[in-house]
């Protein structure tokens, strides 16, 4: 039986109201930007395929929102995802200090997560409040991948996802998928049907004494 992925991956985003979560996301998946975007309310969920190295993905993607009265709903998704992207507003001081304690909760909820590290709005370098070294040190700290982007002007935005799934498919090289959160593999349902019926049978042979 045919299929149009090897793997699903489950990506989350996470940072400050405002930074351009959800505009990252309408960029990647429908190439396009609105000045004037609606805030997020709770969670939305977006699908991609994508492939690296031959591997096929299907990339499940929830954007979340970052008011404070949301969190509760929001921290419900960190658990077991593959990849976090982790943003801030580059000329916004305090969503990058507050970036620093949505890390503190993505890693209370899950266990090691691939994650990056995002400046956005990096279109607006002359209202910079926030150095793109600050950013790099703090990311290579807690082991996380950094980029800037801009989702208005459309730089970098393939590589945030395409970079964690690299990273994703080199865990699941060393470790294997079954121990990787937020990862599931492909199983044809003709495999499936195979052990359910393998099963029948066994049972089926059973005697009682």
């Amino acid at each position: 039986m045919s299929n149009n992925y090897d793997y699903i991956f489950k990506y989350i985003t996470i940072g400050n109201s405002g930074v351009g979560k959800s505009s990252i996301v309408n960029r990647y998946l429908n190439d396009s930007f609105n000045i004037e975007h609606e805030i997020t309310l709770g969670v939305e969920f977006a699908i991609k395929n994508i492939k690296i190295n031959n591997t096929r993905i299907k990339i499940q993607l929830w954007d979340t929102a970052g008011q404070e009265c949301f969190k509760s709903i929001t921290r419900q998704y960190f658990r077991e995802s593959a990849g976090v992207i982790l943003v801030y507003d580059i000329a916004n001081r305090k969503s990058y200090e507050d970036a620093k304690l949505w890390l503190i909760d993505v890693l209370k909820a899950n266990v090691n997560p691939e994650i990056i590290f995002i400046g956005n709005k990096n279109d607006l370098d002359h209202k910079r409040e926030v150095t793109f070294d600050e950013g790099l040190e703090y990311a290579k700290l807690n082991n996380m991948l950094f980029t800037e982007i801009s989702a208005k002007s459309n730089t970098g935005i393939k590589y945030v996802f395409n970079s964690l799934a690299e990273n994703i498919l080199t865990k699941i090289d060393k470790i294997g998928a079954d121990n990787v959160y937020g990862v599931k593999k492909f199983i044809e349902i003709d495999k499936i049907n195979d052990v359910c019926n393998n099963n029948i049978s066994n049972n089926e042979n059973r005697k009682c004494c």
